[in-house]
């Protein structure tokens, strides 16, 4: 059995490995030369579990498993990570008006924490958050904007930064993202009614 970066101290998860190093000690006391039962850990900290541990690995997950894999002659497939904005639109009280819904999700639709901060402008003016964000649900980010006009197909390609409505979206930072800032009427002239 292999455990890779778990503390090994939440049960019952823990249980199992606990389990196979038991009969592992066991094994060992009564002299097996080669135990049937094996528990190999791979944490870069000693776990309660070290002391019926057949092989402990002190080193970073990645590590170990690069050279598993060249050990076994497989190839480490390319990760890349997709998610997705979602942009709703939806009518308000006031005909001249909008309320704009971004949020982040998986490419299976699941919502995902994306954004550290989502700001929205129109013609370079930041438009106020006129709904409270931080009480908003699944990362979303709500706003009430003015409605837009509709621009034809060869105007939204002569758009200049700081014209119509954009929005900048600073994400978590987990991979070292840098700000994104995209040109949304293009986008949203096909909510036009």
């Amino acid at each position: 059995y292999l455990v890779l970066g778990s503390s090994c101290t939440v049960t019952p998860a823990a249980n199992m490995p606990e389990s196979v190093g038991k009969k592992w000690s066991k094994e060992k006391k009564a002299g097996a030369t080669e135990p049937e039962h094996n528990l190999a850990i791979c944490n870069i900290q000693k776990t309660p579990l070290h002391g019926v541990c057949s092989l402990p690995i002190h080193c970073k997950i990645d590590d170990l498993m690069i050279e598993v894999m060249r050990e076994m002659k497989l190839e480490i497939p390319k990760w890349y990570l997709r998610r997705l904005l979602k942009v709703k639109v939806a009518r308000v009280n006031n005909d001249n008006q909008r309320r704009l819904v971004l949020s982040g999700v998986e490419t299976d639709g699941i919502v995902a924490t994306l954004f550290k901060s989502v700001v929205l402008k129109s013609n370079g003016e930041r438009i106020r958050k006129t709904i409270n964000n931080k009480e908003t649900v699944d990362g979303e980010f709500n706003f009430i904007v003015p409605l837009w006009s509709a621009m034809d197909a060869a105007a939204a390609d002569d758009v200049k930064e700081n014209e119509g409505l954009s929005v900048e979206l600073e994400f978590m930072g987990n991979y070292e993202e840098p700000k994104l800032v995209i040109a949304l009427n293009s986008y949203l002239d096909d909510f036009v009614e």
